[in-house]
């Protein structure tokens, strides 16, 4: 859908699965910026609904959920089950707190889809999260109190930008008992 809507806008994109490919793609002839208004429009076009995973992980007892995706499937789900979701944003202090009573917290780390200039893709806005030390700190404080199960999307192992290679050095960085074991 990003090389479809890519092409709409005067790009000479080939549709094709690789994501990190066509998002540079899309950078190099049309802007970062096209390339987060393509992804939040293809996100807000999309039909979620709740599915049976994210149910059962509303009811986490923390009541904070961290996740990469832009849409509103996780807070659909929440609702689902009768609490309600906070929506919340990188670097968004509300992440540090705790979550009233019956409510969940969605950190999206990666952005929103309602706010293009939000969303982290490859290329310049992942690229630049490595150097960001007010994000890197903000994920610090969310992750540091909390035991983290992380489920996802995994670039390639020597990719020291990824979501889950921050997750796994803040677990070992921040926790006075590192974990046993690392599964991603």
């Amino acid at each position: 859908m990003l090389a479809e809507k890519a092409n709409e806008r005067g790009a000479a994109i080939d549709v094709r699965p690789d994501f990190v490919a066509v998002c540079r793609e899309i950078n190099e002839q049309l802007s970062h910026e096209q390339l987060q208004e393509i992804a939040s429009e293809v996100v807000l076009e999309r039909e979620v609904v709740p599915t049976a995973m994210l149910r059962l992980l509303a009811r986490v007892l923390s009541r904070k959920l961290l996740t990469s995706n832009y849409d509103d499937a996780t807070e659909r789900s929440i609702d689902a089950i009768g609490l309600t979701p906070r929506r919340i944003g990188p670097k968004d202090a509300a992440a540090l707190g705790e979550p009233e009573e019956r409510e969940v917290f969605v950190i999206h780390v990666h952005g929103l889809a309602e706010e293009p200039s939000s969303i982290v893709l490859p290329g310049a806005s992942l690229n630049a999260l490595a150097e960001d030390e007010a994000f890197l700190n903000w994920l610090r404080g969310v992750l540091a109190p909390h035991t983290v199960l992380y489920l996802g999307y995994r670039f390639a192992p020597e990719d020291d930008r990824s979501l889950s290679s921050r997750v796994r050095r803040s677990a070992f960085e921040f926790s006075e008992q590192p974990p046993l074991s690392w599964a991603c």
